[in-house]
């Protein structure tokens, strides 16, 4: 009964719009008629575009409850949107489109009453015609050998910023090393893009100033709201909704470049993820004003993406109205959660017009020091307007990292290279000498040798928290060959190597830096001698310069794991280790192994000497 009662209301109600039609004047203007539903299914949520070649862009959405299909619409304008197809898949491929042309998508659910709303619609750019430059290669690129910024996108080729005509031929070598040959020469880019990196952020109403709380949780979240996620260039859109707090997620971005964030009924703003999983803040749905806050190092010689805990820094706290109205009079309260601080907590903001930025320093530091590798900081900071008697809200986000490891590089001759930490951060250098400290972290890091426009083979050498040993003599030219593929890379731990560069090569190698700073082992009842098979039963005596150097290990049972700690310091984790004198200092050391075995883990220790 109620679908025939929905039936014919929306039927007398095409009925009058017709009859309508019919007694206007020929040349009056007619208004478009509401878009209004049959039925009351929802559209898709999470809906996405994009541009993967110059005639086509791929849509994709989430399922809707109920929906036994859905129509999919585009046009050149949101208000110009043609029905392309009617599918039960969760995407749909549009082909036929003119390159470096922006298209407006919707997509609206049908279930057995009919069609629903269309839902949100986002634009999506073409790309133009370029035979070189596909999907696979687009964003941002760092050139091995001369530290050259590339910026492969949809229309053009940017290097260190500037437009070029370059042709060149490409090749992924991996997800993020592409070989270059331009003519006769052969070189090597690193891509910075992550996959399925994240950002995360909040969107939020004015709030009057009684109800202003100081925490992150301050503030009216908009539950429901939609969000658009575009890059600069509009090649690539999402469609996400807040959740009941106002929360939204983007994912698939790269970390480092901009993207614009425009939330129903708001302004677009820009945000600039630093790091995968960063929160960008609260952004704030009001006529007139809006603001992004943002923090930077005071001092050029303070790298914002490697703060380590237990140092004093001076960083800036930027505020800048997006809005198209003065902000008047306001000011401010911080809330530096667990930052040890000198500056105040609150003060005078004042007047911040259209455009404008206002800076508050600040001098913290992060304190005890992580127990883990890395933890995520907030910093919040609560405006008021007295005139209005509204507060608005916003935060930052930190990365706080544990410690410092020194990784030392030697060469006979100037040697090009890169070394790529978390979050695709990346150190690169072109020299005989150089040193990196590299915050300790959880994650592998690369380094990443890249010999191609080099005139003459290099001997070099990589020290992990240890110098470098010198190279002068060194002459094994086949020495951790193969490893110029990221598959088959060597990894290394505490320790050094020496290897050789030939002309036209790369070597990887992949560095485990987790085990660095002291570690606390929780032994249980150690495994006997007979369940431990290949661990040595008696006290191991090795040296620095005479006979034997070495003492391997190799464990016959399989366990679930393996980790080698020697003074409590995690060396290794294959089932296989070899003590190496060079690697440790003179005197006594103890060697423990860490295994499970049917879920309980089980150690096993024995001392060793290192002698001269």
């Amino acid at each position: 009964m109620e679908r025939m009662k929905k039936r014919f209301v929306f039927g007398l109600l095409v009925a009058l719009i017709a009859l309508g039609m019919a007694g206007c004047p020929p040349d009056s203007p007619l208004e478009t008629p509401p878009d209004i539903s049959p039925t009351s299914i929802l559209p898709p949520a999470d809906i996405r575009g994009e541009a993967i070649r110059d005639d086509t862009i791929e849509v994709s959405w989430s399922a809707v409850t109920e929906a036994l299909s859905y129509n999919v619409y585009a046009g050149n304008s949101a208000e110009s949107l043609e029905k392309k197809t009617n599918t039960a898949e969760l995407k749909y491929t549009m082909i036929g489109l003119s390159p470096a042309t922006r298209y407006y998508i919707a997509v609206s659910s049908v279930n057995a009453d009919g069609e629903g709303n269309k839902g949100t619609v986002i634009p999506v750019t073409t790309r133009t015609d370029n035979i070189i430059y596909n999907k696979e290669f687009l964003g941002e690129w760092l050139r091995m050998d001369t530290g050259e910024k590339w910026y492969i996108s949809s229309t053009a080729l940017k290097i260190d910023g500037v437009e070029s005509s370059k042709r060149v031929s490409l090749h992924k070598d991996s997800e993020r090393v592409v070989k270059v040959t331009e003519g006769e020469q052969v070189y090597y880019l690193f891509g910075f893009r992550i996959p399925n990196a994240k950002f995360s952020g909040r969107i939020v109403s004015f709030g009057s100033r009684s109800n202003a709380q100081m925490s992150r949780a301050a503030g009216s979240g908009l539950g429901g709201i939609t969000t658009i996620i575009s890059n600069l260039e509009k090649t690539v859109t999402q469609s996400k909704p807040t959740d009941a707090n106002g929360r939204y997620v983007a994912d698939d971005i790269i970390p480092g470049d901009d993207y614009t964030v425009t939330p129903e009924g708001g302004t677009p703003t820009i945000v600039t993820p630093q790091f995968d999983g960063d929160d960008v803040g609260t952004i704030t749905v009001t006529q007139g004003v809006n603001f992004k806050t943002r923090i930077v190092p005071h001092s050029w010689q303070d790298d914002i993406a490697l703060l380590h805990a237990d140092k004093q820094y001076q960083l800036d706290l930027e505020v800048e109205n997006t809005g198209n109205a003065d902000w008047t009079a306001g000011t401010y309260t911080l809330d530096f959660g667990n930052a040890i601080t000198s500056s105040p907590s609150d003060g005078i903001i004042g007047t911040i017009e259209p455009g404008k930025t206002k800076s508050i320093p600040i001098d913290i530091r992060y304190s005890p020091i992580p127990t883990k590798a890395y933890e995520i900081c907030h910093i919040g900071i609560t405006i008021n307007e007295p005139i209005t008697n509204k507060t608005w809200e916003d935060s930052v986000s930190l990365k706080i990292y544990k410690g410092a490891v020194n990784l030392n590089i030697q060469a006979n001759t100037p040697i090009a290279g890169i070394i790529i930490g978390p979050n695709a951060r990346v150190w690169n250098f072109k020299r005989t000498s150089f040193t990196a400290a590299v915050p300790i972290s959880d994650e592998d890091y690369w380094v990443i040798f890249s010999g191609a426009t080099a005139d003459t083979e290099a001997v070099y050498s990589l020290g992990i928290s240890v110098d470098a040993p010198d190279t002068t003599g060194f002459t094994d030219t086949a020495r951790y060959e193969p490893n110029n593929t990221e598959g088959t890379a060597t990894v290394v731990t505490k320790k050094q190597i020496t290897a050789y560069l030939h002309k036209n090569d790369i070597d990887y190698y992949r560095v485990n830096l987790s085990g660095l700073g002291k570690i606390t082992i929780n032994s249980p009842s150690p495994l006997t001698d007979e369940n431990i098979s290949g661990f040595p039963t008696a006290p191991v005596t090795i040296s620095k310069s005479g006979t034997p150097s070495t003492y391997p290990i190799a464990i016959a049972e399989e366990y679930a794991s393996y980790k080698w700690y020697v003074d409590n310091v995690l060396w290794g984790n294959a089932a296989s280790f070899t003590m190496k004198a060079a690697h440790y200092s003179v005197g006594n050391h103890t060697l423990t192994l860490v295994v499970d075995k049917n879920g309980v883990p089980y150690s096993k220790e024995q001392s060793f000497t290192v002698t001269n």
